[in-house]
This record gives structure tokens, C-alpha cells and sequence, in this order.
């Protein structure tokens, strides 16, 4: 919801946060689906000062990342997501991807 509303906005900051928060997933769905070679291009696609922005802003939290913490916490969310009807638990996160994508193809047909 927070993309939809972001996205939406007459506010262009706002519009560049709601798409700069889903780059990790958009990246990580990259990686795994695309060949080296075209997923180099998506890369070089994205303006410099939005991936400089980016790998600032991964390296600030991987530094502030414990990986202790990070173990017991995805144990506890992904418990906390089955529990609440969600089976793919923390894997439902990568999913984010094709509902954004089923929402854009949404709105074109709307518009035409």
C-alpha cells in the first residue's frame, strides 16, 4: 500500500521514495531471474546518483546489521507470518515484485 500511495503522489520526493524503497527487491528479483549480461544492463539503465544513493544507503544498514539479531528476528517473522495466515512466511517478501507489477498493469488498462 505504502508504493501505491507513494508512487501516487504530486509530491516528486515522495514519488522517488515510494520507488527508490522497492530497488532492493526490484535488484534482488533481477539477480535471480536474469542472466549476468542483462542484468548489467538494468544496472547501467539506472541513473549514477540514484545507485550511488542506494549502496550509501545498503552499506550504512549492513554496518549496522547484526547478524545474531538478524537470525533470531527472521525466526521470529517468518513464525509470527505463518501464524497469520501468510504460509510462504518471509518468502512473501519476494513476491512483492509481481503485485507491483500486476498493479501497474492495472493502471495502463485504466487509462486506456
Amino acid at each position: 500500500y505504502a508504493f501505491l500511495i507513494t508512487t501516487q503522489s504530486d509530491n516528486p520526493q515522495m514519488r522517488f521514495e515510494g520507488y527508490f524503497e522497492i530497488l532492493p527487491y526490484v535488484l534482488s528479483n533481477a539477480r535471480n531471474n536474469l542472466s549476468e549480461d542483462r542484468y548489467r544492463e538494468l544496472i547501467e539503465r539506472i541513473d549514477p546518483r540514484v545507485m550511488a544513493l542506494y549502496k550509501e544507503t545498503r552499506r550504512y544498514w549492513d554496518d549496522m546489521y547484526s547478524t545474531q539479531l538478524g537470525e533470531i528476528q527472521h525466526r521470529f517473522y517468518n513464525f509470527y507470518l505463518r501464524g497469520n495466515n501468510i504460509p510462504q512466511g518471509t518468502a512473501n517478501y519476494y513476491q512483492v515484485i509481481g503485485l507491483i507489477m500486476s498493479t501497474q498493469d492495472q493502471r495502463s488498462d485504466s487509462i486506456n
